[in-house]
């Protein structure tokens, strides 16, 4: 439902004056792509290096791919990054006219010897400017996909500053004055699909329309 919805949705661009630190990104599935657009669509100069000759990693394989491939088209259509496809990556010497480097060459590629150093939450690695996520550090595709939003943001403190630093993770959710009390809340009903090909847009604009858009997470957690 949420592939089908989002071809009548352009994809996001915004009027931020370009960047010149260059950025390499190891890998084109899912975890490089989330980062390689996020980067893009804050106007760092992105290569993309993916040894197989598309984007998508294990998505490739999936029976629909094409719907993903599609959506993935869509999204970089807004922003300028540079894709070289068929191209392996061997040594991190190789990229040494980047200013950063994203490494997530999926399940069982090469960590160029860095994976031990890794940290879980900077995403950093013992090579100062080389930054590694996705399933190739054991992250799922959907934790890939959120390693790339907020790689973005520890990368781009990294360029401005010279050394990365936290901008993202945990806090006290109930300290927060943004924190919801759900005392006396009702639940509204499920939506549930009228077909056997999921939500329609209208259906799955409704079933999004029951969350109150909080910060906690007691509707998990209950």
């Amino acid at each position: 439902a949420v592939l089908r919805s989002t071809k009548d949705r352009r994809p996001d661009s915004y009027v931020i004056p370009p960047k010149t630190q260059r950025v390499a990104v190891v890998g084109a599935g899912v975890a490089g792509l989330s980062a390689a657009l996020n980067l893009a669509q804050k106007k760092y100069p992105v290569t993309v290096f993916e040894r197989q000759e598309g984007w998508g990693g294990s998505l490739r394989s999936h029976p629909r791919f094409a719907e993903f491939d599609a959506d993935i088209a869509l999204q970089f259509s807004a922003v300028e990054a540079e894709f070289r496809f068929g191209v392996e990556v061997k040594s991190l010497d190789e990229l040494a006219e980047f200013d950063a480097v994203y490494v997530a060459t999926g399940v069982g590629g090469d960590d160029f010897g860095l994976r031990q150093s890794w940290d879980c939450e900077l995403l950093t690695t013992s090579d100062p400017k080389v930054f590694m996520g996705g399933t190739l550090t054991g992250a799922t595709l959907m934790e890939g996909i959120a390693q790339g939003i907020e790689v973005s943001k520890t990368l781009e403190v990294f360029l401005q500053t010279g050394r990365a630093a936290l901008t993202h993770g945990a806090f006290n959710k109930e300290a927060c004055d943004r924190y919801f009390r759900h005392d006396g809340a009702v639940s509204a009903p499920l939506v549930v699909a009228s077909g056997p090909e999921g939500y329609t847009a209208d259906e799955a604009k409704a079933e999004a329309d029951r969350c109150l858009l909080c910060d906690c997470d007691t509707c998990i957690a209950s």
